[in-house]
């Protein structure tokens, strides 16, 4: 009896399922049918319409059939996208993970079509609005998930540039990876990466690699470029960029590579190099704002999916930046100019982020490494509207050498800094008080915790530093300021530290003077020797101070 009944449930069970399977066979493709295009309509803000629904419920497959979004609102030309064939392979991992895991997903003959309207504007200018990120919008931890098989098979885009006169097209565009993910999922690779494509009739075909046999799955996609000139594709950046660019060449000799070990999660690395050379950027209002002659990044592996960046090098040479300040005192790094502050809402959403942020803190944060950061022979030019008259400083043949630079910081970073200091206004002075350039130079160790840094400052003239000097001191005051200093500082809770060790320094032909009269006082040389300054002990030790033939008037 006991047998029979647990027949009896077993079937009972098997019929249920079996219902269940047919019901959602039945009702599902209606449903997504009905429902997809009024969804995406409503999210787009375009007309989406939907062909026809398969559902599989034995494998989680479902296939969607001549997907079109419509063109923009009131806009006359073919649809913005059109899919043949769309299918998705939902993975059961799916439910307990609580995150998407596709075992596969195809989309076949997709056709996509672009238009520039407008220098820096495009008929999906009201997409890219709705979908732009809300500034009052508290930081979100970024989406997990596994996609796995992906293929993309004879996509066309077609591009009408208006403005231009041309027309781009890009067809028979196929592309296969193996996984996008990071999330770990036990799911079977079934394709190999390769991407292929025609340019304006100019075929395309990436050097894959794969070896399906090996005890770790894996592949590779090689991309080479050898000085790519940006200036013909600069007019279709959008205009909302906070700079404009104005020259470039690329160049790279990159390998994304793929792999899915026996045991151990999937991973997606990208390694080789990228440079950019003779790079020239102005603001949005058309100042000159950041240029180079070359930088140079060397990936050892990145895995941007995993939120970990290893980088061998990072070079930049000639690198000239224009770094403002305005009236207020407030720094303008893009020179924008002066801005309204934010709207109260916003400022409110602002400070009430943190405390939203705090419950959304990525699950994996992000790691980077860089084994050697070498700048080269570069400028920074500083103009400070904050001060009467305003005030520019030029920290020129700028050279800055680190290793292992680590984010989180774990451990202090070596590094050696030099610059010279210029002030062009310093040029009108007499020759008498010019200078030709003062040199500072840092050495030592930092981190986010402690420091430890070596400093030499030669030749100084403190006309540069004029207009600083003038917002307390009304006479016009020259002289000549070097010293040698050692700083530590220590920002740890249980031995905080902030000790100046000046070991020499002088000023020299100090001269005071009033508007329109003689100098009024002033010094040969003062120099003082073995200032010991420790702030948390609030002690003060000198061994020696010498002035020579001070004079008053």
């Amino acid at each position: 009896m006991v047998q029979g009944m647990w027949k009896r449930r077993l079937a009972a069970t098997i019929a249920t399922l079996a219902a269940l399977w047919v019901l959602t066979w039945l009702v599902v493709p209606p449903l997504v049918k009905w429902q997809a295009p009024v969804r995406l309509s409503a999210a787009l803000g375009r007309d989406v319409t939907l062909g026809a629904v398969d559902f599989h419920p034995w494998a989680l497959e479902i296939v969607l059939h001549d997907l079109v979004v419509g063109a923009a609102p009131g806009a006359s030309g073919p649809p913005l996208l059109r899919v043949a064939r769309v299918r998705a392979n939902v993975a059961l991992s799916s439910i307990f993970r609580r995150a998407p895991v596709i075992e596969a997903i195809d989309l076949d003959q997709a056709h996509l079509a672009l238009t520039r309207t407008a220098p820096g504007h495009y008929d999906v200018d009201d997409l890219i609005r709705r979908f732009a990120p809300k500034p009052e919008a508290a930081p979100a931890e970024p989406a997990r998930f596994a996609l796995y098989n992906l293929q993309v098979r004879d996509l066309a885009l077609r591009f009408d540039d208006r403005p231009a006169g041309h027309v781009h097209v890009v067809d028979h565009f196929n592309l296969s990876l193996p996984f996008l993910s990071n999330l770990p999922a036990n799911v079977d690779v079934t394709v190999q990466p390769h991407l292929a494509f025609r340019l304006n009739g100019a075929p395309f075909d990436s050097a894959a690699q794969a070896t399906p046999f090996a005890a770790t799955d894996h592949g590779m996609l090689k991309l080479t470029l050898a000085d790519l000139d940006v200036r013909p594709y600069l007019g279709y950046l959008p205009a909302s960029l906070p700079l404009r660019l104005t020259g470039g060449a690329l160049s790279a000799d990159l390998a994304l590579a793929f792999a899915q070990p026996v045991q151990g999660a999937t991973s997606v690395v990208l390694k080789g190099w990228i440079a950019a050379r003779d790079v020239a950027a102005d603001s949005a209002r058309g100042q000159p704002l950041l240029a180079w002659k070359q930088v140079r990044v060397g990936m050892a592996d990145v895995q941007p999916l995993a939120h970990k960046l290893a980088f061998d090098s990072v070079r930049l040479d000639g690198v000239q930046w224009h770094l403002d300040r305005d009236a207020s005192g407030a720094i303008d790094p893009l020179r924008e100019g002066p801005s309204a502050g934010p709207a109260p809402a916003q400022a409110a959403a602002a400070g009430s982020a943190p405390a939203s942020a705090a419950a959304a803190t990525p699950s994996a944060p992000w790691e980077v490494h860089i084994a050697a950061l070498d700048i080269a022979d570069s400028r920074i030019v500083w103009n400070d509207a904050s001060t009467k008259p305003a005030a520019t400083l030029v920290l020129d043949a700028l050279a800055l050498n680190a290793k292992s630079v680590q984010w989180p910081a774990t451990v202090p970073v070596a590094f050696t800094a030099s610059a010279r200091v210029d002030a062009p206004a310093a040029s009108a002075a007499p020759a008498a008080s010019a200078s030709a350039g003062a040199r500072l130079a840092l050495e030592g160790k930092a981190s986010a915790q402690e420091a430890q840094v070596a400093i030499t400052l030669s030749d100084l003239s403190l006309q540069s530093l004029a207009p600083y000097i003038a917002q307390t001191l009304v006479p016009r005051v020259d002289g000549r300021l070097g010293a040698k200093a050692a700083l530590t500082w220590s920002g740890k809770a249980d031995a905080p530290a902030l000790r100046i060790a000046l070991s020499e320094a002088s000023l020299d032909a100090l001269r005071l003077q009033a508007p329109g009269a003689a100098p009024a006082a002033g010094w040969d040389r003062l120099a003082v020797d073995d200032l010991q300054v420790d702030v948390p002990a609030r002690t003060v030790s000198l061994g020696s101070v010498k002035l020579l033939r001070p004079s008053v008037q």
